[in-house]
């Protein structure tokens, strides 16, 4: 009896081990995301995400004229499994989209983006973009370029009428051309400029043809400087009619600058009292040469504070000594000289702030009476005791003053 049962036993070991194994199983569910599927066993969850699609992402509208606005369409597709979202659209500079028509599209569904480019104002090589921005989870962001190439149809050649630096009082002359794309274009008119300062004359139109071969017709116009205007900077319209109907064309216009300059040239350009302390020492020096190495002499300086806030320094304690002589130490200190240098020593204001002002060059130099030269700096940590008044410099004394109708 003892002999049979360890078979038996190992009999119903395998027989229970086999039920085990045959015995079909339920698996376990894992937990839905949102905006996913089960899907088949082994396959993993299917995305139903929204996924966007271009026909293109770049446009190239090629040479197109500055005259009137173009228009590109760019097609998309739903690729996803969810609902597509539009939430914004955003043209760069030049470039405007119209609101969609709708903003959600389905799996499958197709819509479009119009884009429209002005090239009014604009020349050369232009790449603008659009910016779709939808609710797809792995890239929400697609960029959209236009690209075209702008041809002004009435263009100057140099594009601005630009002097530089002027002498007063002597003439310049510069030419202009006006150039045209039409067959038959011609610049007619020309105004703007002020006449006390500018002559305008507008020659023969003539036709030409450039490297490439292509055909053009071009006004040349002169303008002429006179050398009278104030020393300073001039920054005018030139308004040049043609006989072109196109509304960009008819009236189009050019930038004419110059810069008159004085005859005195200050060294450096402007002068920096630097980092003061409150009642404590100013002092310094710059120069003042002639640009055309004439001689002059030097009457009177002085000093004006601009700063008109309160809270800010806008006088000077004590009085600012000022000093100069010829820049060529060789050269006698009682006859006018080429260039001088100037030295000034004072007492910084008792209030902190930044400190705004002009030094003004007083000479014998005819229609020229001042040089303004601007001065700044700063007055920071208090002194522990008041500044000490300069002793006078030898040459002559000026008192620096504020502007008038601020505090003394």
């Amino acid at each position: 009896m003892v002999r049979c049962a360890v078979p038996i036993l190992v009999a119903w070991l395998a027989a229970s081990a086999s039920a085990q194994f045959l015995t079909p199983t339920t698996p376990t569910k894992a937990p839905e995301r949102p905006g996913t599927s089960p899907g088949l066993p082994g396959f993993g969850p299917a995305m139903v995400q929204p996924r966007i699609e271009f026909d293109r992402l770049e446009h190239a509208f090629g040479s197109i004229y500055d005259t009137a606005p173009v228009e590109a369409t760019f097609t998309f597709t739903n690729r996803g499994g969810g609902i597509l979202k539009v939430t914004n659209l955003h043209g760069s500079c030049g470039c405007t989209v119209p609101a969609l028509a709708k903003t959600e599209y389905a799996p499958g569904e197709t819509g479009t983006i119009r884009v429209a480019f002005n090239p009014h104002g604009r020349k050369g090589p232009q790449q603008t973009t659009v910016t779709v921005t939808t609710n797809q989870e792995s890239n929400p962001i697609s960029v959209l370029t236009v690209k075209s190439e702008v041809l002004k149809i009435v263009d100057f050649d140099p594009a601005y009428g630009a002097f530089g630096q002027l002498n007063r009082g002597e003439p310049k002359t510069m030419t202009i051309n006006v150039i045209g794309r039409t067959p038959d274009f011609e610049a007619t008119g020309a105004t703007g400029l002020d006449e006390r300062y500018f002559d305008v004359s507008i020659g023969k139109t003539e036709g030409y043809t450039d490297a490439a071969g292509t055909a053009f017709r071009r006004t040349p116009i002169t303008i002429t400087f006179k050398g009278t205007a104030p020393i300073g900077f001039l920054n005018q319209a030139l308004s040049v009619r043609t006989n072109d109907e196109r509304p960009s064309a008819q009236l189009v216009t050019l930038n004419v600058m110059a810069q008159v300059m004085s005859s005195l040239a200050p060294n450096p350009q402007a002068v920096s009292l630097g980092i003061a302390t409150v009642g404590g020492p100013v002092k310094g020096e710059f120069r003042v040469d002639s640009r055309l190495g004439q001689t002059f002499t030097i009457k009177k300086i002085e000093a004006i504070i601009n700063n008109v806030d309160p809270n800010h320094p806008t006088a000077f304690p004590e009085p600012v000594a000022f000093s100069w002589a010829p820049a060529n130490v060789k050269l006698p200190r009682d006859k006018p000289a080429p260039g001088y240098t100037i030295s000034y020593a004072g007492v910084a204001p008792t209030k902190r702030g930044q400190l705004r002002g002009e030094f003004v060059v007083q000479t014998d130099i005819p229609d020229e009476p001042e040089l303004r030269i601007p001065m700044f700096g700063n007055i920071m940590q208090s002194a522990n005791a008041p500044g000490t008044p300069p002793t006078p410099l030898k040459s002559g004394e000026v008192i620096l003053t504020p502007a008038p109708g601020q505090p003394k």
